[in-house]
């Protein structure tokens, strides 16, 4: 039987307990993953004086190893910890906000530090995790996997997308770990999604802008990077960071709200912004509490773009960055309520 598309399979592990050691998948997810690139890196010597008109002669050999993929779905809560963990913190545990009336809500908060090391192997550093993916032909696997791009966007009439950039250590053929079955899931429509924005954090999240919000994109570049050194192995032994800031874009109504924002690009104020999706349906029964992934953050705006237009609407594409606030002590938080109270093992 030739590989079949319908056959692909994507599976992901508990948290490595050491980063690099493999782990068995625990989770079956839906999306797709674009199997990895330069997993082998090939150094092929040429220019050298062979007493030979070939470029290239038949002795290349690898100096190094590295997988990097990327992963595109809808946003589903359920799935929301594994990619936060492996993108912004590690070790994570979910709580309840109200166990006797909501048993089954549990609320997953990430926040980077800003002050200490966010790399794997620090105790509230990035997880790391193991990827199973193939086909019915071969199944693969790739540990010590994390993120190092994370971008989550909305439109209208469409569910909201995510967007992972993953590096891992290398592709290794495995067998596949049997008897994962995909977990029933709610997605996040655009359109069942709210903007908020305060005056400062504490208020943050309290303040709805309605009819205003006709798109958004969201992106988080983990600044996070394989570090390789002279240790007697191909492989990279640990991981680098460097600076960091989310970038919001807002596509907005032109409106009494994006005036505002010209204001407050002008005066160069700190706009502090909240973008919350939601699941349609309750966690539990005769509660109001569906899904959601709250993205708060303190932002300056870059620039101010001329006016575009959507379906005879003038529209304005606001780009932010995000900034730290020393009243809030914070850059950004991205909260996630869900039926995931931890990890599967």
């Amino acid at each position: 039987m030739p590989g079949l598309r319908a056959l692909r399979f994507i599976q992901i592990s508990a948290p490595e307990a050491t980063p690099g050691s493999a782990q068995a998948a625990t989770e079956a997810i839906r999306g797709t993953l674009t199997p990895p690139t330069d997993d082998i890196m090939i150094l092929m010597p040429e220019n050298e004086e062979r007493n030979s008109l070939a470029r290239h002669h038949a002795d290349a050999y690898p100096v190094g190893y590295q997988a990097n993929f990327q992963y595109a779905g809808d946003v589903i809560p359920r799935y929301l910890p594994w990619f936060l963990s492996m993108a912004i913190r590690g070790n994570v545990t979910a709580t309840q906000p109200d166990s006797t009336n909501e048993p089954n809500a549990y609320l997953w908060v990430f926040e980077p530090s800003l002050t200490g090391p966010n790399t794997p192997g620090e105790t509230n550093g990035v997880d790391t995790f193991t990827i199973e993916y193939g086909d019915n032909i071969q199944a693969y696997e790739t540990e010590y996997t994390f993120a190092t791009r994370l971008e989550i966007t909305g439109a209208p009439n469409e569910a909201c997308r995510l967007g992972v950039n993953m590096t891992g250590r290398q592709r290794t053929d495995t067998t596949k770990t049997a008897a994962l079955t995909l977990q029933s899931v709610q997605r996040m429509p655009f359109n069942l999604a709210n903007y908020k924005r305060d005056a400062n954090w504490a208020a943050l999240g309290t303040t709805a802008k309605t009819g205003v919000v006709k798109g958004f994109s969201y992106v988080f570049d983990t600044m996070l990077t394989p570090r390789f050194t002279a240790e007697g192995s191909l492989y990279f032994g640990d991981v680098d960071e460097d600076y960091k800031a989310p970038e919001l874009r807002l596509v907005l109504a032109r409106d009494t709200e994006s005036e505002a924002l010209r204001d407050a690009y002008e005066a160069q104020d700190t706009v502090y912004v909240q973008i919350r999706l939601n699941g349609a349906n309750e966690l539990d029964a005769s509660q109001s509490n569906p899904p959601y992934l709250k993205i708060d953050g303190a932002y300056q705006i870059t620039g101010w773009p001329s006016w575009a237009e959507d379906q005879g609407t003038s529209t304005i594409e606001v780009p932010m960055r995000g900034v730290y606030d020393a009243t809030g002590a914070k850059m950004m938080s991205l909260s996630v309520l869900c039926g995931l109270d931890a990890f599967p093992t």
